[in-house]
């Protein structure tokens, strides 16, 4: 996936929360990653601290979770945001009662998170690849074990990595649900306000890429799912 192409998806996304961004507001983004949204949002004139990157994004303050402690005072933010980021939290439990803690009474979470259909939709893509370069690869490595036995060990990937840290690509399939989701926030102490698709289709291996615009994906994920599932909390 380039990086304009993954740039325009971000972008796309956090636009879909703008009608909750205010200007001033003291806003926790949770793994900004390219700092792309970080951008959009401090465009937008909200004060946007960033959790869990080194170096600098155009002076933006930054700050570094420690896997316990989130170094900001109690009640200090107006509103935590991640995306395609919980996922990947080991201490996820523990991490809830952080961004509550520095989280005012009267702010949001915004969290964007890979749903079901997008787990469907890349294990399928991951076969379909596999059917598209078996004959080329079967070609390569049957040349190359003729001059290297070594090669004759080799083991073909035969079921999806996992895209989270826990389970499998089977299992994904339900922990990113909005089920698994709705209740594991509520259970972590949250009230659900919203749940709403953020109406782009898109898999883990880019299927066409920039061929394909947003604007496409947009009217595909009605038909085929939405990549990525909005949650809104308090």
């Amino acid at each position: 996936m380039s990086c304009e192409h993954l740039r325009g998806i971000r972008e796309y996304e956090v636009a879909q929360v703008v009608s909750y961004l205010y200007p001033n507001q003291r806003v926790l983004e949770v793994g900004p990653g390219m700092g792309w949204q970080s951008k959009f949002m401090t465009g937008l004139g909200l004060k946007v601290i960033t959790l869990g990157i080194p170096g600098n994004i155009d002076g933006e303050q930054q700050i570094f979770y420690d896997g316990k402690n989130i170094p900001l005072q109690s009640s200090s933010v107006d509103l935590v945001y991640s995306s395609n980021v919980l996922e990947h939290i080991v201490h996820i439990v523990d991490f809830q009662k952080e961004l509550r803690r520095i989280l005012k009474p009267s702010g949001r979470a915004i969290h964007i998170l890979p749903s079901g259909s997008w787990r469907w939709w890349t294990s399928f893509t991951f076969y379909l690849r596999k059917l598209q370069i078996v004959p080329y690869k079967f070609h390569r490595l049957n040349q190359a074990t003729k001059t290297s036995p070594t090669l004759q060990q080799h083991k073909p990937q035969l079921f999806p990595e996992r895209h989270g840290v826990s389970g499998n690509s089977l299992t994904e399939l339900y922990t990113f649900s909005r089920h698994y989701w709705i209740r594991f926030f509520r259970s972590s102490g949250w009230v659900v306000d919203r749940v709403q698709p953020a109406r782009l289709f898109y898999t883990g291996y880019s299927i066409l890429g920039c061929q394909l615009p947003l604007g496409m994906r947009h009217y595909l994920s009605y038909v085929a799912g939405s990549a990525c599932l909005i949650y809104v909390l308090h």
